[in-house]
């Protein structure tokens, strides 16, 4: 499913499109102010790309901020993104999401509004108390699609598409502080290195959370230290949960050891509720076809109901469907 979640500052700007009605995601915070931005000039919207409209975002917040993005008419954000220092808080959240018009179907669709940037990291997060939902983000084998940057923390990456990254994720790791993040629900594939790589260098000061994921085909170059999803530390603050890893190059995860309920097409899903040697096959995947790809799940799939419970942290998948007990691993709940 769908990525939602965003706030900004001009003008309270509220959508006039309801949710519907069977919609998992979260509802945007109380007494927010939105911003919104349609690469479509006559849309009529504050801003054509979510770079200008990060570049207006106050330095202090005194409200949560929405920054609502759509592609009217399909034409492609080709502005790279960077937050840095916008002002936002754990009281005052960022929140950058799509409109509920414009939101994906849980496959890479032209049609709504995707970020897609060459020369550039299409996504840098150089900032806190940030989340990005229902994004789809395609970067080149240069350049990673999203990078989370050294020194901050609190960070959401959740409901999104990621293709095509040099790193699909990648979490720098040279400051303990540079944690506390949540990546989930979202679908990597055809990174020329990690899928999703948490680069940690020393002890994290706050937990990592990798949940429900589906990383296919990533590490196309063949790294020897890179995967599927990669750790990079024997720190426990990492914890893997509920993905499902497949056909990635050299090995499908890698230096993760507090791990549990994942799915990989190798011997490494190790831990409690771990299934190894899956194929796309068995975790039945509606489609591996390169331009064609549809990572949805089928009914008999080893991951069906093959994850924890996580509804603690979140209710939903990728589709913006409620999730149910058992979870089912991967960014898809059948």
């Amino acid at each position: 499913m769908p990525c939602l979640v965003g706030w900004s500052f001009i003008g309270v700007v509220l959508e006039t499109a309801a949710p519907p009605s069977a919609d998992a995601w979260p509802s945007d915070p109380s007494g927010a102010t939105y911003i919104t931005v349609d690469t479509d000039v006559s849309a009529g919207a504050d801003f054509t790309t979510l770079s200008a409209a990060v570049a207006d975002l106050p330095s202090t917040f005194t409200a949560p901020y929405i920054i609502t993005v759509a592609a009217s008419a399909g034409t492609a954000d080709t502005t790279p993104v960077e937050f840095y220092d916008v002002g936002a808080t754990d009281v005052y959240p960022l929140i950058v999401r799509p409109t509920t018009s414009n939101r994906h179907g849980g496959v890479w669709d032209t049609s709504v509004y995707r970020l897609e940037v060459t020369g550039s990291i299409p996504l840098n997060i150089n900032d806190k108390y940030i989340t990005i939902r229902g994004l789809q983000i395609k970067s080149t084998a240069s350049y990673n699609a999203v990078t989370l940057r050294n020194y901050r923390s609190y960070i959401t990456i959740d409901s999104c598409i990621v293709k095509n990254g040099r790193y699909g994720i990648f979490c720098e790791g040279s400051t303990a502080t540079n944690s506390g993040h949540l990546i989930s629900n979202n679908i990597i594939y055809d990174s020329q290195y990690g899928g999703i790589t948490v680069a940690n260098a020393v002890s994290w000061a706050y937990t990592n959370y990798i949940i429900n994921n589906t990383v296919y085909n990533n590490n196309i170059a063949g790294g020897s230290y890179d995967a599927g999803i990669r750790c990079s530390s024997s720190d426990s603050t990492v914890v893997a949960r509920n993905n499902v890893m497949i056909d990635n190059s050299v090995q499908d995860m890698y230096s993760c050891t507090s791990i549990d309920h994942n799915v990989t097409s190798d011997a490494t899903a190790t831990g409690t509720g771990g299934v190894i040697n899956a194929t796309a096959t068995t975790v039945a995947f509606v489609s591996v076809t390169p331009g064609s790809e549809d990572f949805h799940i089928q009914a008999g799939s080893v991951a069906e109901g093959a994850g924890a419970d996580e509804s603690a942290r979140f209710t939903w998948d990728i589709d913006a469907d409620e999730r149910t007990t058992p979870f089912d691993s991967g960014a898809d709940q059948l």
